[in-house]
């Protein structure tokens, strides 16, 4: 992945993701976006946080575009960030891979025929639960 940049959106999201700008269409493609919160803490050090900017587990493919006048600027990122980004967009690949099964299940159930059961329900909950403690275990702590 190259071309890795912060994008600070006109809302005020800083989002880190490859990024290919389409001049002619007047939009930027996001390859991996994921959300980039940064919290200063009293004691100044700063905690940083990624999650998926998309709903990674009901896409077919992580990648958004945007219009150009939704950016608001674009940063180089740190080698470090870049790195850290990179290998958290592996562990969630990896993640989603492993649980896409039991996802794809819950998302073809067909109302018609029969209702999900509890225990498909239950490892549909369980899948989730493991992707946000997967991202949860990602926090890092910046200086």
């Amino acid at each position: 992945m190259d071309n890795i940049k912060i994008i600070r959106m006109q809302s005020g999201e800083d989002i880190i993701a490859s990024m290919i700008e389409d001049k002619e269409e007047g939009t930027v493609i996001l390859n991996n976006p994921m959300t980039v919160l940064f919290k200063r803490q009293i004691t100044g050090k700063s905690v940083m946080m990624m999650i998926p900017w998309l709903p990674v587990e009901i896409v077919q493919h992580n990648i958004a575009s945007v219009y150009s006048t939704d950016v608001l600027t674009v940063f180089e990122p740190k080698e470090s960030l870049i790195n850290y980004y990179n290998k958290a967009v592996i562990d969630l690949n990896e993640c989603v891979i492993e649980e896409s099964d039991h996802i794809e299940n819950c998302l073809n159930a067909d109302d018609e025929e029969e209702d999900v059961s509890e225990e498909e329900f239950s490892e549909y909950v369980e899948s989730i639960e493991t992707i946000k403690e997967v991202l949860s275990n990602k926090k890092r702590i910046l200086h």
